[in-house]
């Protein structure tokens, strides 16, 4: 795995330990829930902090320890493609769902809930492709 997949899946997984600390305290398991518009506003300022930190960091680290450009091999390439392609399968099968419940009365908290919710599943699902295309030595 080249240092710029390295990169590439560190961001998404501090942006998925985000979104887990996010709905660890939605669902009640430790913390308090975002309850105002205010309060969301920091909440997302803080997952997109954290991604933004996981990305900065990653990517200092490497660049640090290799000292050349963070650039993907043509098989890395491909792979990242194909799991960008079923990403978007997935974020646009989410977003029809959530357009469909959209007809329920749902408040504004439960529809960002279920926008980021569809985000978070999409970047899951994006990390396990690579991963799933990386191991099997696809590309």
């Amino acid at each position: 795995m080249t240092a710029y997949l390295k990169t590439s899946n560190a961001v998404t997984v501090g942006f998925l330990i985000a979104m887990a600390w996010h709905f660890g305290t939605v669902f009640g398991l430790f913390g308090f829930a975002p309850t105002g518009q205010a309060e969301m506003f920091v909440r997302l300022a803080i997952i997109i902090g954290i991604a933004m930190g996981a990305a900065f960091v990653a990517a200092w680290t490497l660049q640090k320890q290799l000292g050349a450009p963070l650039l993907p091999d043509e098989r890395e390439e491909k792979i990242e493609r194909v799991s960008e392609g079923m990403g978007t399968c997935m974020l646009y099968l989410g977003l029809l769902v959530l357009a469909w419940m959209a007809f329920a009365p749902l408040s504004p908290m439960q529809f960002v809930n279920g926008l980021l919710a569809v985000v978070a599943i999409t970047e899951l699902l994006k990390l396990l492709i690579v991963f799933y295309l990386h191991r099997r030595d696809i590309g």
